[in-house]
């Protein structure tokens, strides 16, 4: 009877499986059964739409990508990614220690691409101008993290992505210094340089983004280092997803200059919810970004400059940033605004909408009752 149902032609097995009173611990049951139902079964199990990948993981990596590159409808499954960053040890072809199947580890040298996985990331390369050195470390797999540029790339529903927070950069021999700046950070700041920096209209440069990051709503990344923050200019590029609405970015310094770019432009930023922690630039900075932004409703920026050691004491704090600046700036989006705090170590001003009404005012000397005002 068993050989009789499996000899079923697949367009049987399509209808029968794919019938909607059939649970999902059901269809989990069919796939156990052989190949056949197992090829069959796999399309019409719901599939959770968050995935979190190691990037010291490369059994787990090459897995998803080489899913991802074999059956491109696969990746619409996913709307939220999570990276979470470690370290791995550096590949020793010398070495032999393949897990069986798919699951691979650094010293498996036998591991070899199929030419259709081949063809799909030499396609995905070319389409998103892939560094040499990306598409040499993905190929010969020497540093796992570099799979999760081409994976990204490959997952045009995404809605959020969180690149994670890896640990402090080190450089010891035989260890991988698995950080943004060599691999998804990198992928993402190149996205608006080399050939496409003489583009000044951030319309243009969006054409080229993956579907992934056009469609991307919600992105964070953090740090660990407070004495090394991480390059603000570097992650510029999140501030042009067309259809962003939620940033989180932790420990990052420097200024924005890549905005002097877009002064022609009208374009504005399309963010809503904006977050910044640990936060070391200029105040005219800050409220140039600000500036940026198309419709601002929730806006909390921390600063640490003192107890990072950026700073010497308050003193230097209050000479260095001007609050006023940057109070200034988010009254231009009082219109949308919600909920806005901007804490500079032990001074910070606020914004809060309730009842239709605004209030905002600053510590320690406290403003504000002069603007109230209704929607």
């Amino acid at each position: 009877m068993a050989s009789s149902i499996t000899a079923l032609p697949t367009e049987i097995l399509h209808e029968i499986l794919g019938h909607p009173d059939l649970s999902r611990s059901d269809l989990w049951v069919a796939i156990r059964i052989c190949k056949t139902f197992y090829n069959v079964a796999k399309e019409y199990i719901p599939r959770d739409p968050d995935i979190s990948l190691c990037s010291n993981r490369p059994g787990q990596l090459t897995s998803f990508l080489r899913r991802l590159l074999v059956e491109p409808s696969f990746g619409q499954n996913f709307k939220e990614l999570s990276v979470i960053w470690g370290y791995a040890e550096r590949r020793n072809d010398s070495d032999s220690d393949a897990s069986g199947g798919d699951e691979i580890k650094d010293g498996a040298g036998d591991f070899q691409w199929t030419d259709q996985e081949l063809e799909g990331l030499d396609v995905v390369a070319k389409k998103y101008s892939f560094h040499p050195r990306w598409v040499k470390s993905i190929l010969e797999l020497q540093d796992p993290a570099s799979l999760l540029i081409p994976i990204l790339c490959l997952l045009p529903e995404l809605e959020e992505l969180d690149m994670g927070t890896p640990v402090v950069d080190i450089e010891l021999e035989g260890v991988y210094s698995d950080c943004l700046d060599a691999h998804l950070e990198e992928f993402i700041h190149r996205l608006i340089m080399d050939d496409k920096k003489h583009i000044t209209e951030p319309e243009e440069i969006q054409e080229g983004f993956p579907e992934s990051l056009k469609n991307l709503k919600r992105f964070s990344r953090g740090h660990m280092d407070n004495e090394n923050a991480f390059d603000i200019d570097k992650i510029f590029p999140v501030f042009l997803f067309p259809n962003i609405e939620k940033i989180g970015l932790n420990t990052l310094g420097g200024d924005f200059s890549l905005l002097n770019r877009f002064e022609e432009s009208s374009y504005l930023c399309k963010v809503k919810d904006l977050t910044l922690f640990n936060l070391e630039c200029e105040a005219t900075e800050l409220a140039r970004l600000f500036e940026f932004c198309e419709g601002l409703e929730y806006v909390k920026v921390r600063f640490e400059w003192v107890d990072m050691g950026i700073l010497e004491n308050w003193e230097d704090m209050e000479e260095t940033f001007n609050l006023g600046v940057v109070q200034r700036a988010l009254l231009e989006h009082k219109e949308t605004l919600m909920d806005a705090n901007v804490e500079v170590e032990r001074d910070y001003w606020w914004f809060k909408r309730m009842k239709g009404k605004w209030r905002c005012g600053r510590k320690p000397s406290w403003w504000g009752g002069e603007n109230w005002e209704s929607d």
